[in-house]
């Protein structure tokens, strides 16, 4: 750099090692600015979810689910379904969500997931259901499922998940869901 005034041009001293940890500080900076909520999907084999309630005329029905697995290409959980206060319309069953690994990647990074599959009741039953998954970060965020009972009436549930990963144990329970809708 060139000095103005009288006299020669002097050169700015830099004392040895500047340039290297300029360089590796910009260098370290756009590695972490690089970095993003993505994680490898091959990696999500649990999902744990929330208990969710939805209301009914006279009653309520509390939706009770083990971890999801993934297994070729489908989560499945077992599931209880508890009608209060008509214990007699309880159920119980395994639900099946198809969910390729490119679209949990899709959800991960893009932030939200539309699936269908279905709730099969211990008795063979079997009963539509759909959703969307929105996720709060790269480990955790909100699922609404409607399930259909019969035609033209369906349930609807608002909760949380979580992934569970590497056989960490399962994390605590996400924060309650929130009241559905008929």
């Amino acid at each position: 750099m060139a000095d103005v005034g009288i006299g020669p041009a002097r050169k700015r001293f830099h004392p040895p090692g500047v340039n290297l940890r300029l360089l590796l500080s910009i260098g370290l900076g756009a590695a972490c600015c690089a970095q993003t909520d993505e994680v490898p999907s091959e990696r999500i084999e649990r999902v744990a979810v929330a208990p969710a309630k939805t209301s009914l005329v006279l009653g309520s029905v509390t939706l009770t689910m083990s971890d999801f697995v993934h297994r070729e290409d489908v989560f499945e959980s077992r599931y209880s379904a508890d009608v209060f206060p008509f214990s007699l319309f309880d159920e119980a069953g395994m639900l099946k969500v198809p969910v390729s690994a490119d679209a949990l990647q899709a959800l991960v990074t893009d932030g939200t997931l539309d699936f269908e599959g279905s709730a099969v009741r211990s008795d063979g039953k079997v009963r539509r259901l759909a959703g969307r998954a929105v996720s709060a970060d790269a480990e955790s965020g909100r699922l609404k499922v409607r399930i259909t009972v019969v035609a033209g009436i369906e349930l609807v549930f608002n909760t949380t998940y979580r992934f569970v990963r590497d056989g960490r144990q399962r994390p605590a329970e996400a924060a309650g869901p929130d009241d559905g809708e008929k």
